[in-house]
């Protein structure tokens, strides 16, 4: 049995990990970048996994704090979160051009994230 704090660690370590194959995957397909297709496959993978980590990490933290169906909309605003920064990996490697926009995009989302799961405001 996980506790609280453990999924807590899992959810933010995941977090850090889809913010980290953000920023690399900017880099990676930035005009003049390198664009090679290993690190490209790796950076999608540890966005993958990241991504998997926070849904794990996320339902792990419901279960914990004894929500249930139907939710409250700032965990409903999670899960849009949570499906945005797919989403977004997407951009950055189909439109390389707006890398920077992708960047702060992905900053935006994290804090409106971290927002939603401090306040609850709704």
């Amino acid at each position: 049995m996980v506790s609280y704090l453990g999924y807590r660690v899992l959810h933010l370590a995941a977090v850090f990990l889809i913010l980290l194959s953000l920023g690399a995957a900017v880099v990676e397909f930035a005009p003049g970048g390198s664009r090679n297709p290993r690190r490209a496959g790796l950076w999608a993978v540890v966005n993958g996994v990241g991504l998997f980590l926070g849904l794990i990490g996320g339902f792990g933290l419901v279960v914990r704090l004894g929500i249930s169906w139907p939710w409250p909309g700032w965990l409903i605003g999670k899960f849009v979160i949570w499906l945005a920064l797919g989403f977004l990996f997407a951009l950055v490697k189909r439109m390389p051009d707006h890398g920077r926009l992708w960047w702060w995009a992905g900053w935006a989302t994290a804090v409106a994230a971290a927002y939603l799961a401090a306040y609850k405001p709704f």
